[in-house]
């Protein structure tokens, strides 16, 4: 939680700078105050300040717009689409997301527009997933995959991101197997407990929930336990709070 914060703070610390040192600056073009608000967006839809994110994406917006950027347009959309999905407009976001492929779609495949298009696919996964409707939302989980998958450089951590995604939509709707063996891709990798000890958790948990569902009762609640010690050690509260609703579920059909 404090690292969370912690990181809040730094965004904040962040738009300031770009607010006194880019658009406090006099002879400033349009171009140049476009990409800082695009940027000041960014920061405040990573602080989950929802309607500062969308005033600055808009005023980015019409700037893009009129010098024709696609890309940076295409991005832009993408920014308020995830912000319409976090604020659960899923018809908005859907539309939002569809009209920033669109502009992709016109680009040549760059690795910056496949990596868009990622993310894009990624939303969409999310929105239908949200929706129940679970068919679309895998198929978009696995056209995000297979971008990503192809992209320079490490792109590991979305990557597990997605097959996370990928394999709660197949918990959700019943493909237990399938699920769980997207799991435990994810959790085979060692270095996961060390780097990013909070998805792990996660990961680890889904897996265990999926076990349960499927009536594979055999290492539980063991890997229920496990997930819960290490959200405890980096006070992971929220990942808690869902692993001891997990438990309940267990220990409530094993009348305990």
């Amino acid at each position: 939680m404090c690292s969370v914060l912690g990181q809040v703070k730094d965004n904040f610390t962040k738009i300031d700078s770009i607010q006194r040192h880019v658009l406090s600056q006099p002879n400033k073009d349009s171009l140049t105050v476009a990409v800082a608000n695009y940027s000041i967006g960014e920061l405040y839809r990573y602080s989950l300040v929802a309607d500062s994110a969308y005033a600055y994406y808009h005023k980015a917006e019409k700037v893009f717009k009129r010098k024709n950027l696609q890309y940076q347009l295409a991005k832009t959309f993408y920014g308020i689409a995830v912000i319409q999905c976090n604020e659960k407009d899923f018809t908005g976001s859907e539309v939002t997301s569809i009209e920033a492929l669109s502009l992709l779609d016109q680009l040549e495949e760059t690795n910056d527009v496949n990596e868009c298009k990622s993310f894009i696919y990624n939303n969409l996964g999310l929105v239908f997933g949200e929706l129940e409707q679970f068919n679309e939302s895998i198929l978009y989980y696995k056209k995000a995959i297979e971008l990503k998958e192809k992209l320079n450089g490490n792109n590991k951590r979305t990557l597990d991101n997605s097959k996370n995604n990928l394999a709660l939509s197949y918990k959700k709707s019943g493909q237990y197997n399938l699920a769980i063996a997207s799991y435990s891709e994810i959790l085979k990798d060692k270095n996961l407990i060390l780097e990013r000890p909070d998805f792990y958790a996660l990961v680890l948990d889904n897996y265990a929930h999926t076990s349960y569902l499927a009536k594979d009762l055999n290492e539980l609640p063991d890997l229920f336990l496990k997930a819960l010690k290490i959200c405890d050690s980096i006070d992971a509260k929220y990942n808690s709070i869902i692993i001891n609703q997990h438990l309940a579920e267990y220990y409530y059909d094993k009348k305990n």
